[in-house]
This record gives C-alpha cells, sequence and structure tokens, in this order.
C-alpha cells in the first residue's frame, strides 16, 4: 500500500469509524479533532503522540478511481477537475506534496488500460493540455463543446457518430452556438484550383485556410444541417448566407448537394442554384465550370458563389465572389463556410 507522511497526525485513514470522518469533495478526509490537528500544541494537550506516522492512499486511489470512472460514465471532465481540486484540497490542509502526483499517476493508469479511449487524451501535471477533455468521443458537434462552457474558437474532437473522431475548427463566436467550419479563406496562401482525390480528402490546415474534405463533409451532414456563409467584403463588411437545409449524399453519387430553405443573406438563389448538382473539379468536370472558375464546388451553370476561386482575382467571375446579373459583383477578402 503506498503511504504519504503526515507529520504530527496520528493514525491511518482506515482507522477511524466513519462518523470520524468529515464530509468533503473526496469524501476520505478525517475529521480535524485532537488527534488529527497539525498543531503540535493541540496534540501535546491532548496526549496524543507527536510521533510521524504514516497515511496510507487507498482512500484517495480508490476515490481518484471513482470520480475519474464517473467522467468517462458521463463524458464530462467535470469529475476529473472535481477529483483534481479534491486532491488540492487535502494537500493544503494536511500540507501534503503528492497531490498531482497522485492523480496523474490514476490517469497514467487508466489511459494504459483497455479503455485509453475514454480516457482524456492530453493531460499534463493534472491539467489540459489543449481544448480536449474527458470523454471528448461523446461530443457529437462543436454545439455539444459550446454547451458545456467552451466558447473560445478552436481545434476541437468530436465524435459525429459511433465510428468517426476527427478534429474540427469550430466557430464559437457568432452568438448563436457552436458551427463546424467547412472552408476557411483570408489570405490566399493556400491554393484552392485542386483536383477530386484533394477535395474529397480535404486540404490546408485547420488553424489557417482549408477545406475540411467531402468525406467527412459527408459523415457531418449526411442529413439535413443549418448551413452559414460568412462573407466578407473589401470594406469589411459581413455579408451572411444562411439555409435550414443542407446535407450531401456519398462518394456514389459524387457528393450531390441538397439545400435549401434559405433564411438570410442575398437571396436564396445565391446557393439553391447549385442544389440538385454533383461536386465538380477541374480533373472532373462535365461542365467545364471547375476550370473556368478555378475551384472545386458544385457547379450548375456555373455558380453565383464562387468561394473556391482564384483568390484575390477582382470583379471577375473566376474570383472569390457573388455575382448576380443585374447587380455585378461582390468580391470578398474572407470567407467561412459552416455547419450546425
Amino acid at each position: 500500500m503506498q503511504e504519504v507522511e503526515l507529520g504530527g497526525v496520528a493514525g491511518p485513514f482506515d482507522e477511524k469509524p466513519m462518523s470520524q470522518w468529515r464530509s468533503s469533495p473526496i469524501g476520505v478526509i478525517p475529521k480535524k479533532d485532537g488527534n488529527l490537528s497539525r498543531d503540535k500544541n493541540t496534540l501535546a494537550k491532548s496526549g496524543a503522540s507527536s510521533d510521524t506516522r504514516r497515511v496510507p492512499l487507498k482512500a484517495i486511489d480508490s476515490e481518484v478511481d471513482r470520480l475519474i470512472k464517473l467522467s468517462v460514465a458521463t463524458n464530462t471532465r467535470g469529475a476529473y477537475e472535481l477529483a483534481l481540486r479534491s486532491l488540492r484540497q487535502f494537500q493544503e490542509e494536511y500540507q501534503l506534496d503528492t497531490c498531482e502526483q497522485a492523480i496523474t499517476r490514476k490517469m497514467t493508469d487508466l489511459k494504459s488500460s483497455d479503455h485509453e479511449h475514454e480516457i482524456c487524451r492530453e493531460c499534463c501535471h493534472g491539467n489540459m493540455c489543449n481544448n480536449k477533455g474527458c470523454g471528448d468521443d461523446a461530443y457529437r458537434s462543436c454545439d455539444d463543446h459550446f454547451k458545456v462552457g467552451r466558447l473560445k474558437s478552436g481545434v476541437y474532437t468530436i465524435s459525429p457518430d459511433d465510428v468517426n473522431t476527427f478534429d474540427v475548427y469550430c466557430d464559437m463566436e457568432n452568438g448563436d452556438g457552436g458551427w463546424i467550419v467547412l472552408q476557411r479563406r483570408f489570405n490566399g496562401l493556400v491554393l484552392f484550383n485542386r483536383s477530386f482525390a484533394e477535395y474529397e480528402n480535404g486540404f490546408g490546415e485547420l488553424y489557417g485556410e482549408f477545406w475540411i474534405g467531402l468525406k467527412k463533409m459527408h459523415i457531418l451532414a449526411h442529413s439535413s444541417r443549418k448551413v452559414k456563409f460568412n462573407l466578407q467584403a473589401l470594406n469589411g463588411t459581413w455579408l451572411p448566407l444562411e439555409y435550414n437545409s443542407f446535407y450531401i449524399s456519398n462518394a456514389s453519387q459524387q457528393y450531390t448537394l441538397h439545400v435549401s430553405n434559405h433564411t438570410n443573406g442575398f437571396c436564396a438563389e445565391s446557393f439553391e442554384y447549385n442544389n440538385g448538382k454533383v461536386f465538380s473539379t477541374y480533373d472532373r468536370d462535365s461542365r467545364g465550370c471547375a476550370a473556368s472558375r478555378f475551384g472545386g464546388f458544385w457547379y450548375n451553370g456555373c455558380t453565383y458563389l464562387n468561394i473556391n476561386g482564384h483568390f484575390g482575382l477582382l470583379n471577375d467571375e473566376s474570383g472569390v465572389i457573388e455575382h448576380r446579373f443585374y447587380s455585378g459583383y461582390v468580391n470578398f477578402q474572407k470567407t467561412i463556410m459552416m455547419i450546425q
């Protein structure tokens, strides 16, 4: 049994009856009566021995085990954080130096077990190294992360179904929950005129410009989702475009687009014009639109909205634009496509 030294404390935990254990988050801290006080004067008055005794960590270990297993069962890291806070409280009251070591050891033991995939993936000194929390495999979307208080945009891990787990960029700062970003452009450093295979698998970096990939897009939106475009014009104005229904078919149907129920921005035809069309790139382009518009998209004949076009090309249908015959071009310097 592993033990820690408590100067001036008489008796191990399991020698005290339950009535002598006070309530605490970890439930294993004995009451501070005369025999358990760290004050030598009090010990002398009570007649208790001031000899150093060793207190086993068995009770702490079992409680940490319970709390961590609870975090797995509830798919939150709250229980893990509770265990850490409890150990720190114990450390402060009884001047221990094994707080973080104890919980880190327990986390290490559990991570090496058969349940590794259920435990926090990244830990450092008892704290999460990044936005990934315990039980991240239970978060189906960015909105799930948002609902538990993760309000900062960034890269999070989600498991949209029982098979797939991967990182996505979550936009948390729109004021209406968390959104999974499918496409983002803002500096033109990533080339978007790419092959079908590249559009299928995705390219770029989640913290930079990127296309998430049609395979992941189908996993995320094989059934109806809301889709939103945030499009920044050259004058800095953000122009929204939103639809309440968006999903895409699988690879055998060349990721056919299904979009409807326009709710905000431009007009419904901006993106609904592309409804029912397969995804095309320069090497799989029956209409010739991918080649002329410099990027992959769901082309009809060809498109009003060209978010994957030639970055920086102004007032041209091949640029990053929204084009209406009656109103001309709207050039964009930043584009974000996301779903919820």
